[in-house]
């Protein structure tokens, strides 16, 4: 999926139904099985401005394994099998970093985040609104240590014990 924003086309327009003004997605129809079109204009979806609970929790937890990855530079093959790209596929090292960190590991970090149940209220975006708008709803965010994340990268050799000791704060 592609988000467009017509204000950086055209100029900004009022009454996005979605939140962001003139906010539209293009589709490809290849994973989408109900139609032959070759391009398909709709709205963004809800959740992409206002998430549930559990994809809060989901989006803060990637976004701080993403932040332990900050001076992380060069490439690697990927160790597992990703969505749509192989394993042994060259990818950036904060992308391996981030699959062995947080692949499988889901439902251990999240247990106590409720499956969606309706529409929530609340108009959420960074790492730090998300996690003050999961401690409003009573939850403790989701937490993953950086020395945990950088073990299992140094682990699956992503990054050489150089990396290692520079990323967290053993050596310069």
């Amino acid at each position: 999926m592609t988000e467009v924003h017509l204000a950086s086309v055209v100029g900004e327009a009022e009454g996005s139904a979605r939140g962001k003004a003139g906010a539209l997605v293009l589709a490809r129809p290849g994973g989408i099985k109900w139609t032959k079109k070759t391009i398909i204009i709709r709205n963004a979806p809800w959740t992409v401005w206002h998430p549930h609970i559990r994809q809060a929790a989901m989006r803060y937890l990637f976004g701080l394994v993403g932040s332990y990855t900050k001076g992380v530079k060069g490439t690697t093959t990927l160790p597992e099998d990703g969505h749509r790209i192989p394993a042994g596929t060259t990818v950036p090292k904060p992308t391996a970093i981030v699959q062995v960190a947080l692949k499988r590991q889901v439902d251990r970090y999240l247990s106590g985040f409720p499956k969606h149940e309706g529409k929530p209220k609340y108009h959420v975006h960074g790492v730090g609104q998300l996690e003050n708008e999961i401690k409003s709803k009573n939850f403790t965010p989701p937490s993953v240590s950086k020395d945990s994340v950088l073990k299992l990268a140094l682990d699956k050799k992503i990054i050489s014990d150089e990396e290692y000791k520079r990323l967290s704060g053993g050596g310069t």
